[in-house]
């Protein structure tokens, strides 16, 4: 399924403020099961380019997804929503783990990440503090 900014509307519209961390994260453990056994990568979940212009237009400063969850359906949608983001430098993080274990929201994360001078990614400690 593709995340629209519709969807985003409908779920995050009311909520989401002005420097927020919006995390995707497939909770489906059906689709995650089949995707293991067939390496079906095109069945995960994943943002529609629109979807970030919602994300640029409601002011995130940081867009995180896991290890089920896409970019994009295809390699140009995936671009398309990587430049739309990047053009704006809202800050992605992919891979995210063990994000079942984050039972509260909202939630403070900290993202520790690598420096190396001349590149524009890198690996990255996140860290989420469920409790103030």
């Amino acid at each position: 399924d593709e995340v629209t900014n519709d969807l985003l509307e409908s779920q995050l519209g009311q909520r989401i403020e002005k420097g927020d961390i919006v995390i995707g994260r497939n909770c489906d453990k059906e689709n995650m099961k089949k995707v293991k056994q067939t390496g079906k990568r095109e069945l995960l979940p994943s943002f529609s380019p629109e979807a970030g212009v919602w994300f640029r237009d409601h002011g995130v400063k940081m867009v995180g997804i896991d290890t089920y969850f896409h970019l994009g359906k295809t390699v140009e949608k995936t671009r398309n929503f990587h430049q739309i983001l990047m053009a704006q430098d809202i800050l992605l993080i992919e891979g995210l783990d063990n994000l079942d274990q984050i039972t509260v929201t909202p939630f403070i994360l900290f993202a520790f990440p690598y420096r190396v001078e001349g590149i524009d990614s890198s690996f990255t400690r996140a860290v989420a503090i469920l409790e103030r």
